[in-house]
């Protein structure tokens, strides 16, 4: 929804220019009082129309208010038909995806209703989308996928335990998303730098992972590193060098591709650690750079966290492990793409 807000903006400022140039031809062949009168009361009504109502659902779906942002992109949606040449040739030269902004009213909204938890509605909403726009692959996407949702529970434990180092206190809260931050990269950077420092020539491979590692992603502000040594069952190589340096050894799974979990001195981060070849390693970089290059999926994903974090958790693992279904959907894309 981050990269709405920048098509927004640059709608906004091609709308400017056409203002004034429209302005322009108005001084000259009217009269330039007249003409500032048309530009004052009429054009910006236009501009204001849409992106104070479409601003303002995203904000609205941000804070979990789905009954009022369904009324701000029903609002997007009717000026949206009712300005045809904004909507079917400006919006998609700006989207990297080409979706009209019509089509991401109808998506919103869709979400919303899957907010509500009216999967039928939001089903119904998708084949209308389909119907017009029969090449809409977040609208294929979220239909494949939408039955999910009501398939999740409620915060219970899923049963797919962590191989905690010591007993976790219950958690019993709602996951709280963050939204994207550019300065998440360069967290990445001086932590990657540490680890590196720190433990020398063992370091075979480190990459910045996760949604905090995709530009415009929704995010626990927690950022991902996923490290890769010669064999992570060997702990030698590396669990006492980074205790001495103040990481903290959280999660031993021998049983998950010897996956061990640090968490860091100071910044908020999750160290994932791997043996080289491990084949969990390319899942998590696959997954990576098709978000980033694909917005159907990427909308999808970020659609999918934000139902899940208005739920209440027992544990942020329980959250972790909802995501499962669609992230293999997604990844299934990805390996076969």
């Amino acid at each position: 929804m981050k990269r709405q807000l920048l098509i927004i903006r640059q709608i906004n400022w091609f709308a400017f220019i056409i203002q004034m140039c429209v302005l322009l031809l108005l001084v000259l062949t009217i009269d330039a009082l007249w003409g500032a009168l048309i530009y004052l009361f009429i054009f910006p009504t236009l501009r204001l129309t849409f992106i104070r109502k479409h601003k303002k659902g995203i904000k609205l779906v941000r804070n979990g208010n789905a009954d009022d942002a369904i009324a701000c992109f029903q609002a997007s949606y009717d000026f949206f038909s009712k300005y045809r040449i904004l909507n079917n040739y400006i919006c998609p030269l700006l989207s990297a995806s080409k979706t009209t902004y019509k089509e991401m009213a109808l998506l919103n909204t869709a979400y919303c209703y899957i907010m509500k938890k009216d999967g039928k509605k939001a089903k119904e909403i998708y084949e209308y989308v389909l119907s017009i726009y029969p090449n809409s692959m977040i609208a294929k996407n979220a239909m494949n996928t939408i039955d999910v949702f009501s398939n999740i529970g409620s915060g219970t434990d899923t049963g797919v335990g962590k191989a905690a180092i010591s007993e976790q206190e219950p958690f019993n809260g709602k996951v709280v998303l963050k939204e994207y931050n550019p300065d998440w990269p360069a967290i990445y950077e001086r932590e990657a730098e540490r680890i590196r420092n720190v433990l020398g020539s063992s370091v075979l491979q480190m990459h910045h992972v996760g949604s905090t590692a995709v530009p415009g992603m929704c995010a626990k502000p927690i950022i991902d590193i996923l490290l890769v040594v010669s064999d992570s069952s060997e702990e030698s190589l590396y669990v006492n060098d980074l205790e001495a340096a103040g990481y903290i050894l959280r999660i031993r799974e021998p049983d998950w591709f010897e996956h061990r979990l640090f968490k860091g001195p100071d910044n908020d981060i999750n160290l994932h650690i791997f043996s080289d070849k491990a084949s969990e390693i390319e899942r998590m970089i696959v997954f990576r750079d098709w978000l980033r290059n694909h917005d159907d999926d990427r909308y999808l994903y970020e659609m999918f966290k934000r139902e899940l974090s208005q739920r209440v958790w027992q544990q942020v693992q329980d959250y972790a492990d909802a995501k499962t279904t669609v992230i293999q959907e997604i990844l299934d894309r990805a390996l076969k793409g």
